[in-house]
């Protein structure tokens, strides 16, 4: 079978495996488990398990300082005083810690057994490469003592409980015994590979696991060198121990150690990979081959090879290099897996085959090796099925490649990497993890576990339930894990903001038609999240609003000219638009909206087609002023001034005597006779405020009329003069008479002119609101203001008017 088929397939199976013994109890809650009594039957009692809900990393302490990829897991040490670790990936032999064997895409804590998170790690490890040990990890303390939890093939918790090559789950730590029954303790360093081995402060090496045990025992027909389910020191020919060690790795029936002398010390079952002149398996002899090896500084082992960092920062690897992986970046493959060894290759080699260099550590796991520089860049080399190149490829390396990120940009900042089987990870100075590789290693919360050929930052989880989340993110995404601010509409609560939208998890004003239901507006824009009146026709109910005008989503009488034509309204055949959003189209006697900057079909008496305000789609008269064109159109002699039309209060458009302060000007000067000019723009004689001009015969203001009177008003319609006021005509009095009937002529001579123009036409409203309605030229009382030499004696003119007045009224009073 294709290694890449075996190894694909290898987390299924272990899980089929495991699954008679191992019951899974999801991510809720923790159970004593069949697994737990059999491996109970060994020399150590394993506790009660307590029940506890799962502690997921939350995404704001998702920093680590330590970490170490394992046979389809990850663990980690969580930033912190606390020392607390947390594992994702395969969790077939419990692994992760948590007290399942359930797997997971995301960081949670390591459990203990009462229920709390496990906590004062300084270092972790654990079994990197399957077949021997699957699925163990280890955590070292800071009061010296090991603590593993997973799988115990060959004995690999180290607890001394019983497996005889047989696999017994335990998905919490247990404490690392030695081989007097007594709980290790003293440790400094751990380390991994195909067993686990710990350096204690004493520079012994103690190992347990694995099939490499080199303690000079034999019992029966035991595998070479050994397997032990507790710790044993190591031991070199004679029984002493092997002393002053820095830094040790197990791989496949070998081991070896680099002492602080920094030459190595190997042993095992394979003398052409351990290349050690000893001919003895159970003992520790000097790696000899080539002689002038005695520089190296840190160990890893992967399967059937060791690399090591030279003081030089140089790389040199030894034992297996086999087809086709190459695992000593000589740049050669040299035969199958047992065949082709090499304990004189040279330093591993980078691409364009110079000689790699600048490196501070060196991780190997399986058929993959990982070196890390000092500039914070990251080198690999060996198998790559599953990505664990990291160079964007599953093209398999002889030479060490650089690893890069999706876009092709080097990977930088670094500060540690471990490597396993089919993955590989590494820390960033700020704590971030990163992996690449198989997918379910990864840690990037992908459910689809997705291999990686780049390296990808683990992603942390901020919840389990509701009840981890609060603020402006009270909500638990369960698909994500994360605080949102909403997971559904009854999670939304905020005024107007009463759904929820499932992709961006947040609240919105809709995110479907049903969510609508405030007034008339019925529909939601997808898009926009908002809820609108309509989205086509058929979303308009009301006879009078039948069209969806689809830019603004109102229901509207009209979009275009048709729909009003089709009306039957011949008066009202365009459709006019308004400059504000929010006033719906109306059918109307003129066009000119913003699509149209001039006014058409009005005619020349009312030349303004209005497009906003109250008087939109009507036309006005008689002038324009600044609206429209370069000034006003030209108004009469009788009505000289042109109020322009204010489009955002609807007022002006009026041709007037006079400027009565409308646009805020001086006003214009009327005549001797009417020199008073109202709000309105009319000349009058006389108001009640100003009735100065009301002397001699009439000192009376009718302020009805605006004109002077003989006597005051009662109940506000002044008093007649007497029969005998009539004696008293003169020559100036008929003067009087004559003049006007001068003013009602010139003033029948402006109705006439005025009256062309629609009802309403020339209506003018003042800034304050008076004389509102007045029609300029048509209201009782109006008056002639053009100027004339003949009204040049103002009182003479004001006593023949109000004798006209008099008269008039005597005759209205005559009996008929």
């Amino acid at each position: 079978m294709h290694a890449s088929t075996t190894r694909t397939l290898a987390p299924l199976l272990a899980t089929l495996a495991f699954a008679a013994a191992c019951s899974s109890t999801g991510h809720s809650d923790i159970s004593a488990e069949p697994a737990l009594a059999r491996a109970a039957q060994g020399a150590m009692t394993l506790p009660l398990v307590q029940t506890k809900t799962l502690n997921v990393v939350k995404q704001a302490s998702c920093s680590f300082t330590k970490i170490a990829t394992l046979a389809g897991s990850v663990c980690a040490i969580v930033s912190g005083a606390e020392g607390k670790v947390a594992c994702w990936g395969s969790n077939a032999t419990g692994q992760l810690g948590d007290g399942t064997t359930t797997n997971r895409t995301y960081p949670a804590e390591v459990l203990t057994f009462a229920g709390t998170a496990f906590s004062g790690a300084i270092d972790i490890t654990g079994i990197s490469n399957p077949g021997y040990s699957d699925g163990t990890a280890c955590a070292l303390k800071s009061d010296g003592t090991v603590w593993c939890w997973g799988g115990n093939v060959n004995g690999s918790l180290g607890a001394k409980l019983s497996s005889n090559g047989v696999t017994g789950v335990v998905p919490l730590p247990v404490q690392v015994q030695n081989s007097a029954g007594a709980n290790l303790t003293g440790v400094t360093n751990i380390y991994g590979g195909f067993g686990l081995c710990a350096r204690k402060s004493d520079g012994t090496l103690w190992c347990w696991g694995g099939n490499a045990i080199a303690d000079g025992i034999v019992v029966g027909d035991q595998a070479n060198p050994a397997q032990r389910n507790e710790a044993h020191q190591i031991i070199v020919s004679g029984g002493a121990p092997l002393t002053n060690v820095s830094s040790a790795w197990l791989t496949r029936d070998m081991g070896c150690a680099v002492k602080t002398d920094k030459t190595a010390w190997c042993w095992g079952a394979t003398s052409s990979v351990t290349c050690v002149s000893a001919t003895s398996a159970y003992y520790a002899g000097q790696l000899n081959v080539p002689s002038v090896l005695n520089d190296l500084t840190q160990l890893s082992a992967g399967n059937g090879h060791f690399c090591a960092t030279r003081s030089g920062g140089t790389v040199h690897c030894w034992g297996g290099d086999w087809n086709p992986y190459g695992q000593l970046a000589d740049n050669t493959s040299s035969g199958t897996p047992g065949v082709g060894t090499k304990c004189n290759a040279v330093d591993a080699l980078a691409t364009g085959l110079t000689t790699l260099t600048g490196v501070s550590k060196v991780s190997s796991g399986g058929s993959n090796n990982c070196a890390l520089k000092s500039d914070g860049r990251v080198y690999c080399w060996g198998n790559n099925d599953y990505g664990a190149i990291g160079d964007g490829t599953t093209t398999g390396r002889n030479v060490a490649t650089k690893v890069l990120v999706a876009g092709g940009a080097d990977f930088t900042g670094a500060t540690d990497i471990s490597v396993a089987e089919s993955a590989a990870c590494a820390l960033k100075a700020d704590g971030s993890a990163w992996c690449w590789g198989a997918g379910y290693q990864a840690g990037d919360g992908d459910p689809t576990l997705a291999d990686n050929l780049n390296p990808e930052k683990v992603k942390c989880r901020e919840c389990d339930t509701n009840a981890d989340c609060s603020g402006a993110t009270p909500s638990c995404d369960t698909s994500t894990n994360l605080c949102v601010p909403c997971s559904d509409n009854t999670s939304c609560t905020v005024a107007g903001l009463r759904a929820c939208d499932t992709n961006a998890r947040a609240c919105v004003e809709c995110v479907d038609d049903s969510t609508c239901t405030t007034g008339t507006l019925r529909h939601c824009d997808a898009n926009a999240r908002k809820c609108t009146e309509c989205g086509s026709d058929a979303d308009c109910k009301d006879p009078a609003l039948p069209f969806c005008d689809g830019g603004r989503q109102l229901c509207v009488p009209c979009w275009n000219d048709d729909h009003c034509k089709d009306r039957g309204d011949k008066a009202r055949p365009y459709c006019i638009y308004s400059n504000d959003l929010k006033v719906r189209q109306v059918c109307a006697e003129c066009g000119g909206n913003w699509n149209t900057p001039f006014p058409r079909t009005c005619g020349q008496q009312a030349p303004i087609c209005v497009t906003t305000g109250a008087f939109t789609g009507t036309c006005l008269a008689p002038c324009t002023g600044p609206f429209g064109s370069a000034g006003s159109n030209a108004c009469d002699a009788f009505t000289p001034i042109c109020i322009a039309y204010n489009s955002n209060t609807g007022i002006g458009g009026s041709c007037v005597a006079c400027d009565g302060n409308a646009t805020g000007a001086t006003p214009a000067k009327c005549d001797d006779l009417h020199p008073l000019c109202l709000p309105s723009g009319k000349c009058v004689t006389c108001t009640a405020a100003d009735s100065s001009r009301c002397v001699g015969a009439t000192p009376y203001c009718d302020t009805a009329a605006n004109v002077c009177v003989t006597e005051p008003a009662e109940g506000g319609i002044p008093e007649p003069i007497d029969a005998g006021g009539d004696a008293g005509l003169d020559d100036a009095g008929a003067d009087a008479d004559a003049d006007a009937d001068a003013d009602a002529n010139a003033n029948a001579e402006q109705d006439a002119s005025l009256d062309a123009a629609p009802d309403g036409a020339v209506t003018v409203i003042d800034e304050a609101g008076v004389d509102a309605g007045f029609e300029v030229g048509h209201s009782d009382g109006a008056c002639s203001c053009k100027a004339s030499p003949a009204r040049s004696n103002g009182s003479a003119f004001a006593v023949a008017v109000g004798l006209v007045v008099v008269a008039i009224r005597r005759r209205r009073r005559s009996p008929q």
